[in-house]
């Protein structure tokens, strides 16, 4: 235990004056919170005497902030529920000023290019690079702005849709011309797009070189912090929304119930059924067999026949993007059922040798996996052909030697390329073709001529 011992001297002016300093320093600071305090309780009170499309806050988490003409502004976190589809790190706030008596509120949405949110554990407006738009209380956009290093570059818009299917539908031609841009999910199943374009396009804003005021209002934390900088400037870090608040209990991932064939080409048929030979082992076969045949699954995979007129010139079959789809089964069942279609040109294709008709089915077959693990179609560096260019040429090729006692690794190879020509690995062997002043790589993907011009591989049967 330890004892004080109290002197009898008497206190200098000097230890009396900072003992007055303190007390009259704490007395501030309570009125100030008391201030602040009553002005959540004001903004609280007006917010619920109104009907608003953001709905219920939370005003546990509400704090009062000064902007640089030293208005007082009440902040109130509204995190997306789900995060972004994305993954790009974001900020959503609510924000109310005062105006006599009554309040005006404002929703303010930021999201952080990915390459920034990586780099940046917080948002700060000095060098931040991302989205960042305006709404009212009913969700009506007001502004928005793409910023690069702090200063606005481009206009920024958002765009609603009833679900991510007619998104694609609609922004078909578009995605090309969207530099940035995030989406995300709500409860009801509207699908929200964040973004911004240079292209004039229905339904985007275009702009550019414009270094207006920002949507965030400079200011500092109530009682601390240093003026300017912005909103969120030196002297207070905002920290980004976490990436699932509530915790959401996660879907079940996609997986198919059943391999359907809705193939009446005789031809389609035949080889349609030696890719899905229950003793085949390859690869190719076991991993769509895994997924796409699970018992205790509820996503069909569909092949079916199109004609000529629906598939683009020398298109032998497709993964149908379109009309492929999954969905909540209900309501109150969050479990996902759907279908993903396969098309494949009935016009073109059963004339091919058979070895052709057999790439064509494991190839869009590949397009339906990895359309289910996520990988998408419009990403420029890491889409689908990508992936099958690094990862799944060879594969391809064992399945074709397997399902084909008789063709050659050499060949079987070159056909694991088909389709493939577009994608970056193509390109880079072409180039170290030049380069090397050789054709390995030609001579290597060559007999895919032959075998879709008939001069190898086995006659379908069909015309």
């Amino acid at each position: 235990m330890l004892f004080f011992k109290l002197s009898r001297r008497p206190i200098s002016p000097l230890i009396l004056l900072l003992i007055v300093s303190i007390l009259s320093c704490s007395k501030e600071k309570e009125s100030r919170q008391d201030s602040d305090q009553k002005l959540i309780s004001d903004a609280q009170k007006w917010y619920s005497a109104h009907t608003f499309a953001t709905g219920s806050l939370n005003w546990n988490d509400a704090r009062v902030i000064v902007d640089n003409n030293s208005q007082k502004k009440v902040i109130v976190p509204y995190p997306f529920i789900n995060g972004l589809n994305k993954g790009s790190r974001s900020i959503r706030r609510i924000i109310f000023n005062q105006k006599g008596n009554d309040f005006q509120g404002s929703l303010l949405v930021i999201i952080a290019a990915p390459a920034y949110s990586k780099t940046h554990a917080s948002f700060n407006p000095n060098d931040f690079t991302g989205l960042s738009e305006k709404f009212d209380l009913n969700m009506k956009f007001q502004s928005g702005g793409y910023y690069e290093q702090g200063v606005r570059k481009y206009q920024a818009d958002f765009k609603s849709f009833t679900s991510q299917l007619a998104y694609e539908q609609k922004t078909k031609t578009e995605r090309e011309c969207v530099y940035m841009y995030d989406s995300y999910v709500d409860r009801d199943g509207v699908f929200t797009v964040y973004g911004y374009t240079v292209c004039i396009e229905e339904g985007w804003s275009t702009g550019g070189g414009i270094n207006t005021q920002p949507p965030w209002d400079g200011s500092t934390e109530s009682g601390g912090g240093t003026g300017g900088g912005g909103w969120g400037g030196p002297g207070w870090e905002e920290h980004w929304d976490p990436e699932d608040p509530r915790k959401p209990k996660p879907l079940p991932p996609p997986s198919v119930q059943t391999i359907k064939s809705e193939l009446t080409n005789p031809c389609l048929n035949e080889i349609f059924t030696a890719t899905q030979n229950a003793k085949l082992t390859n690869l190719i076969k076991t991993t769509i067999s895994s997924v796409f045949g699970g018992k205790n699954s509820n996503i069909d995979l569909i092949f079916r026949e199109k004609h000529q007129g629906d598939f683009l010139d020398g298109v032998l079959g497709e993964y149908d993007k379109v009309e492929s789809h999954v969905r909540p089964a209900s309501n109150n069942n969050p479990e996902l059922v759907g279908e993903m279609f396969i098309n494949l040109n009935v016009d073109a294709l059963p004339s091919r040798p058979k070895e052709v008709i057999a790439t064509v089915i494991l190839h869009e077959s590949l397009h339906a996996y990895l359309a289910q693990e996520g990988i998408k179609f419009e990403l420029s560096w890491v889409n689908q052909h990508e992936t099958m260019a690094v990862k799944y040429v060879e594969k391809i090729g064992a399945a074709l030697r397997e399902i084909f006692p008789n063709i050659s690794q050499t060949d079987s190879e070159a056909l694991g390329w088909m389709g493939l020509q577009e994608t970056m690995s193509w390109s880079a062997n072409t180039f170290a073709d030049l380069k090397n002043r050789d054709n390995k790589f030609y001579n290597k993907v060559y007999p895919i001529l032959e075998y879709q011009d008939g001069k190898r591989g086995t006659p379908s049967g069909c015309q």
